[in-house]
């Protein structure tokens, strides 16, 4: 079966190969008085003149007893893994081929004959001479010491049998693989990170990947063990004996991967290490999804923590445990690292895994909306412009308690941009604004507004608004021919053509309009109290300062009318003199008194508005009294009223005229008018 292999393997690779390949010329030179003879083994005897074979100059041996050799054009095989024979022979002819001819201190005809006879007799199974003629005649050349010495090597070789080939040791031990052959004298190592001691192997493990070290057994060549063939299949296959893949061994150590695990705190901003906050962490086995030793806090002392036991290869997550620390926020980030061969670790006098965690320091913001109350109204407009400084309440520190500004240093200087102000990155701290400008029409405001910031106070917001500067109109009504202060007169102010303010002067005949925004006016009588003329003037005024107060007097002329009154006899409408007239105002005050004059009238001038009632006090003599009241009223200046009075004259009866009593009735009427003299006269 291993011949047909052969076969197959030959027929393939001369088709393959066969216009492509070049063969290699087999050199065969016969060795003179020199005869083989083979014997015995249930075959026929054989004889032929020995001869030396070499390929390329490399000395070749026949492995086929009783095979001829038809052609001296050989091909390589690639290696002997193509060998006609089992395992175990052929690595006994590889043995025998290895340590015969071409071996050191055998560089003899004898010890090539005596290679060659050793090789046939293992494959062809006969007794194999050589003697100095042919089928055994002449001299018997005698190459047993020869024969002895290769089989003395080939019977003791032995490969290096270590105790184990595979050992997991802690980093920085050493991996030890003994040879229980005790051989190591005949290997190297084709490697550098092990040597040699005794029959032991050792690998000094300082690194966490896997470190394979490869043995070769020493040799005298380099060239490799190799099979030739013939061209013409039939022909004798030949070989050469070098190395051969048995010559290495390979040791594998790999290192035990732990390591303990540095963490250092940092601040995210300036990368230094948080010395003055003791941070706790907890670690999380992601494998197993179970915290390390049942949930143990680690604790970072001045600004790091080592965990006080290596960790196993695997993957964890390093999470910060929720605090409110002074100056620095919690990390709710958790960190995942692994531990394993290709983990980047600090060794020192330990093994280190270090991971670098970051907190953000506690900053807050500030910011302040500007506004400003709009004249005359409940709306607010944003303020441009407006100046305001920032201030140390209390020493500022940053994160690492670095001082930064001292109580009451001035920190910046900001200006309002559409009604805002941001000022962030403020550390923890104490601090306070101060407004230092403002619009030309709006007050100061010059309190200082303090806040603080910390882990629950990041954002403070202030709602500022100005007041406009403001002031006080006062306006005296006034009576302009008596300085008598008049109540009821309605005022209007007006700012720049837009009613600001309407209203009545009070009974003390003043108005007064606080808060009004500084500026120009001007105010107008839009009704005039009664009994006055309106004043149509137009009045202006300003305010110039906050707290201003402008004064102002109003007069007004009162209104007046003219009464004429005309005494008339019903009858003859002829006008009568001497009637007295009686004149009342309307809370029935006598305003007035007198008689018609000559032309029967009363003419009054300059009343004052109001309404009147007038009576025939004293009727002119003839005349029966007119008991009527009767009414009239001044509404506008200058008005002139119109009025007429009859009287009904006293008659006397005709028979009186003849009358023996004449002369009694006119003595009667002499006494009365006489009366009435008296009265008025006396």
């Amino acid at each position: 079966m291993k011949k047909l292999k052969f076969i197959l393997l030959f027929t393939l690779v001369f088709f393959i190969f066969g216009n492509n390949c070049h063969a290699k010329e087999l050199v065969e030179e016969n060795v003179p008085n020199v005869w083989i003879f083979k014997k015995g083994g249930g075959k026929k005897a054989f004889s032929s003149i020995y001869s030396k074979y070499s390929i390329d100059g490399i000395t070749t041996y026949c492995v086929e007893p009783g095979v001829p050799i038809t052609t001296h054009e050989y091909f390589d095989l690639n290696g002997w893994n193509s060998s006609p024979y089992d395992e175990e022979m052929t690595k006994k002819i590889q043995l025998i081929g290895y340590f015969g001819y071409d071996y050191p201190g055998h560089d003899t005809l004898e010890y090539r004959m005596a290679t060659q006879a050793l090789i046939w007799e293992l494959t062809g199974g006969q007794i194999v001479e050589y003697w100095t003629e042919k089928s055994g005649g002449g001299k018997f050349i005698n190459i047993q010491n020869e024969r002895n010495e290769i089989m003395n090597l080939v019977n003791s070789y032995k490969k290096a049998n270590f105790d184990k080939t595979y050992s997991i040791v802690d980093y920085g031990k050493n991996a030890i693989f003994t040879d229980q052959n005790n051989i190591l004298n005949e290997y190297e190592i084709i490697t550098d990170n092990a040597k040699i001691d005794g029959n032991k192997i050792i690998i000094n493990q300082n690194t966490f990947n896997e470190n394979k070290i490869v043995l070769k057994r020493k040799s005298y060549t380099n060239k490799v063990t190799t099979l030739y063939a013939g061209i013409d299949e039939s022909s004798q296959k030949m070989g050469y004996f070098g190395l051969f893949d048995e010559d290495t061994i390979t040791l594998t150590a790999k290192t035990n991967v732990k390591a303990k695990l540095k963490v250092t705190k940092l601040d995210s901003e300036t990368e230094e290490i948080i010395k003055h906050i003791n941070f706790k962490f907890k670690i999380k086995n992601l494998d197993t999804n179970n915290y390390l030793e049942n949930e143990m806090i680690f604790e970072t002392k001045n600004g790091t923590f080592i965990t006080p036991f290596y960790l196993e290869k695997g993957n964890y997550e390093l999470e910060e445990v929720k605090d409110n620390y002074d100056s620095f926020q919690w990390n709710k980030e958790s960190l995942k690292f692994i531990i394993d061969e290709n983990s980047d670790y600090n060794i020192e006098k330990d093994i280190f895994l270090e991971v670098i965690y970051k907190n953000n320091p506690i900053k807050g913001e500030v910011i302040i909306y500007k506004t400003g109350e709009l004249p005359f109204s409940d709306e607010e407009i944003k303020l441009e412009n407006v100046e305001f400084e920032l201030y140390a309440d209390k020493n500022i520190y940053n994160g690492n308690k670095e001082l930064l500004y001292k109580k009451n240093d001035l920190i910046g200087k900001y200006t309002t941009k559409d009604g805002v102000i941001k000022i962030d990155n403020l550390f923890v701290g104490k601090y306070y604004i101060k407004e230092t400008k403002t619009n030309n029409d709006y007050i100061l405001d010059t309190k200082k507004k303090s806040f603080e910031i910390n882990i629950n106070n990041m954002k403070i917001e202030f709602n500022l608004k100005n007041k406009l500067k403001k002031g006080i109109f006062e306006l005296t009504k006034k009576d302009i021919s008596t300085k008598e202060v008049i109540p009821g007169a309605t005022i209007e102010i007006y700012k720049e053509n837009t009613l600001v303010y309407k209203g009545k002067t009070n009974k003390n005949g003043v108005i007064s309009v606080n808060n009004l925004p500084i500026g120009k006016y001007k105010f107008i009588e839009s009704d005039a109290p009664i009994g006055y003329v309106l004043n149509e003037d137009e009045h202006f005024f300003e305010i110039k300062e906050n707290g201003e107060i402008i004064k102002d007097t109003l007069t007004n002329e009162k209104i007046t009318g003219t009464f004429e009154l005309t005494k008339k006899d019903i009858s003859s409408k002829e006008v009568i003199p001497g009637a007295k007239i009686t004149v009342y105002d309307e809370f029935n005050n006598i305003y007035y008194e007198g008689i018609t004059n000559d032309d029967g009238k009363i003419y009054l001038d300059s009343i004052p508005f109001g309404k009147y009632k007038f009576i025939e006090s004293d009727a002119p003599i003839g005349y029966i009294l007119n008991e009527c009241e009767h009414y009239f009223e001044i509404k506008n200046n200058g008005d002139t009223v119109k009025d007429i009075l009859f009287n009904e004259r006293i008659s006397i009866p005709n028979t009186l005229l003849n009358d023996s009593y004449y002369l009694s009735y006119i003595f009667f009427l002499l006494g009365l008018i006489m009366k009435t003299y008296e009265k008025k006269y006396i």
